[in-house]
């Protein structure tokens, strides 16, 4: 019987033998990886494009937040971040509070996943504060 299993592990479903990846099994296999990571998703993301610094051992660097979700965030990093670290991430929100005030997400979290596309942090803990004086201006 054909089953994406089947066809995912590269087995032929006739003959039982193992076969060479091709295009149209290297695009059945990325659909499937696609369709796991999208079904493990459960809240919805929105996407942001704010600046952001982070502090991750003891480090602070600059970053772009890309997405957001009640669950964590999307940075995009210069470097990769070690998965499983905790990390502190702070972004200008891009909204006045009370339409005069300029405040800063503080989110507490641990950096789930880290590649060239950036860093996925879920969080643990967020607080909105009143952004530094030196930091509102941008």
């Amino acid at each position: 019987m054909l089953t994406t299993a089947t066809l995912a592990q590269g087995v032929d479903p006739h003959q039982g033998e193992l076969l060479q990846p091709d295009g149209a099994q290297l695009q059945l296999e990325r659909f499937l990886r696609l369709q796991e990571q999208s079904e493990r998703r459960q809240r919805r993301r929105y996407p942001i494009s704010a600046r952001s610094e982070y502090i991750l051992a003891g480090n602070r660097a600059q970053a772009t937040t890309l997405n957001i979700s009640s669950g964590g965030v999307f940075l995009k990093t210069d470097q990769l971040l070690p998965v499983g670290k905790r990390i502190q991430v702070f972004i200008n929100w891009p909204v006045l509070f009370d339409q005069r005030c300029p405040l800063r997400l503080v989110i507490t979290g641990r950096v789930l996943r880290s590649d060239e596309a950036g860093a996925a942090v879920r969080t643990l803990r967020y607080d909105f504060k009143i952004r530094p004086r030196e930091q509102r201006g941008s």
